[in-house]
């Protein structure tokens, strides 16, 4: 028995939101769990150090001419050296999970 609950704790662990994703500030409320946790994914994916993720000022918008809701924020994450980078300003599309860089969020 007690296995089966231990077994069961690192399971629910292993299928929560992306290790050592956080959210500073307030913004991520305003998402629904789903839609944050395919963000946070999808950046997982692609900084040096996924633990090291930090996502701040999360919003969401329509694109131009698309019938979904994007997500605009701003990242920070580890690089190579142990360091963090700085926020970045991202876009992400969820119907493709593409992530784009950019100067800043629209609106």
């Amino acid at each position: 028995m007690r296995i089966t609950m231990l077994a069961a704790a690192v399971l629910m662990c292993c299928a929560s939101a992306v290790h050592g994703q956080e959210v500073v500030d307030q913004s991520g409320a305003s998402l629904p769990p789903e839609l944050l946790q395919a963000v946070a994914q999808a950046l997982s994916s692609i900084v040096k150090d996924p633990s090291s993720l930090q996502l701040r000022k999360l919003s969401r918008f329509t694109p131009p001419g698309a019938d979904y809701q994007a997500v605009c924020g701003e990242l920070n994450a580890k690089n190579g050296f142990g360091g963090y980078v700085g926020f970045q300003a991202f876009q992400f599309l969820p119907p493709s999970g593409a992530v784009n860089f950019i100067r800043e969020c629209p609106g």
